[in-house]
């Protein structure tokens, strides 16, 4: 094994993964908290005077805090996973998908799905079928918020498992990840490397997807991106769930005229 094989091989991964698509915007969703704490600590409103000042600075302070332990503000709820480690498990997910489509990739299945024509426009309906559910959930969930300046309160709050499926499924709901793995790897596996050279390669891959889709989970979840997400709260929701809608609008359709 050359780096004439690998370089190749792993720019082709790293532009696959940095290019915008449901996998960015699940972690995105997840990362960055919609809470709008922030703009309801106001510098002692209602406590005027000294001991009013000292509580609108305490109020700012418990907001940076919030920020800095992941986008979490005083209005936060009290118990469950910080956005930040939300956003990670989801990137976790993501992750976990693309190596079971590496591994199907690895074990031929794609020269199998070649062979049935059928399997994967039915896979690509069902996928875009449950990217079309993720953003018609979100835009429903938009319903009485605009005009109040925050979304609504429900009491419901994601968990780390919540968060590492949705990650997980949204990456197993696009088949042609197969295709693209299985191409990828196709000059790779033909030439006959060793068994240990394969695996490295592999965990390679790995190692850079996870790094890549966490660091991004990161910076989701920093607090210029926290401040300007709890801002413009109804907007990235909106364009999030309506980009979610669309790109499953566009499998489905894609499925049905393959069939």
């Amino acid at each position: 094994m050359t780096l004439q094989v690998v370089l190749p091989l792993l720019a082709a991964w790293i532009v696959a993964i940095v290019s915008p698509g449901p996998d960015l915007l699940m972690i995105l969703q997840q990362a960055a908290p919609r809470g709008g704490g922030e703009a309801r600590v106001t510098r002692g409103a209602g406590a005027p005077g000294p001991q009013g000042d000292d509580v609108g600075r305490g109020g700012a302070r418990a907001v940076r805090a919030g920020e800095a332990r992941g986008g979490e503000g005083p209005d936060a709820p009290a118990s469950g996973p910080s956005p930040r480690v939300l956003g990670l498990a989801a990137a976790q997910g993501v992750m976990t998908g693309n190596l079971l489509w590496m591994t199907a990739a690895a074990l031929g299945l794609g020269a199998v799905v070649a062979l049935a024509p059928a399997v994967l426009p039915a896979l690509k309906i069902l996928g875009g079928a449950f990217l079309l559910w993720m953003g018609v959930s979100g835009l429903w969930s938009l319903r009485g918020s605009i005009g109040h300046g925050g979304p609504r309160v429900t009491g419901h709050r994601s968990t780390l498992g919540r968060s590492y499926l949705r990650g997980l499924a949204t990456n197993l709901a696009n088949p042609k990840a197969l295709i693209f793995f299985t191409a990828l790897f196709a000059p790779f596996f033909s030439r006959g490397y060793p068994v240990w050279q394969t695996v490295v390669l592999l965990a390679v891959i790995l190692v850079v997807g996870v790094l890549w889709f966490s660091t991004f989970a990161w910076l989701a979840s920093s607090g210029p991106v926290i401040r300007a997400v709890r801002r413009y709260w109804v907007v990235v929701e909106g364009v999030t769930s309506g980009l979610f809608a669309l790109i499953g609008i566009a499998f489905v359709v894609n499925g049905v005229l393959s069939l």
